[in-house]
């Protein structure tokens, strides 16, 4: 009878305990180099015992689940018809290990900023599953983006000497959920 009482009382501070949604935002700026029509980001990384949610609740985490990761286009100033394609690459915590999350097909960079939006990825599953052994242990992640200009019609866009400096932010939502429990591992 106490082992049937004990864990019913764990199955209920289990429910007690709730996962925990967060968002991780990662920004890159583009500056646009008129001789150049592809380039990379600087690499950005996550840590997430960092964040608020995860020293609020680490002592319950017993995992983590992704639940989409999107990414938006913002502070645009840039030529209106200028499209762009490319990779979301992640790294391990050393920066030595490289896969990529999600490629992006040409959007429409203007009409995106505008509309204001976040655009779900494609994710590759194999990646997103690397991604959570990594917030595991050690807790950490690198990404950035591989990146290419584009027309319409998906040939290389052809910079004016006016549109030097040009630029525009692309966002990176990773939508992380804690996954909490009474019998961490």
């Amino acid at each position: 009878m106490a082992f049937l009482v004990m864990l019913t009382s764990c199955e209920m501070v289990n429910k007690a305990v709730p996962d925990v949604d967060t968002d991780v935002v990662k920004t890159f700026n583009v500056v646009i180099d008129t001789n150049l029509t592809s380039g990379e980001s600087d690499t950005t990384f996550v840590d997430i015992t960092e964040y608020q949610e995860y020293e609020d609740y680490s002592d319950f985490i017993t995992g983590y689940a992704i639940d989409r990761i999107s990414f938006e286009i913002t502070d645009y100033n840039a030529p209106e018809d200028l499209y762009f394609d490319g990779s979301i690459m992640l790294y391990d915590a050393d920066g030595n290990i490289r896969y990529s999350l999600a490629e992006l097909e040409a959007v429409d960079l203007s009409s995106l900023a505008a509309d204001g939006t976040e655009s779900d990825l494609t994710l590759n599953q194999e990646v997103i599953d690397q991604l959570l052994l990594w917030l595991d242990d050690p807790g950490a992640f690198g990404v950035n983006f591989l990146y290419g200009f584009k027309n319409s019609d998906g040939t290389d866009y052809n910079f004016s000497d006016e549109d030097a400096g040009s630029t525009f932010k692309v966002k990176v939502h990773f939508h992380l959920v804690l996954l909490t429990g009474f019998n961490k591992q």
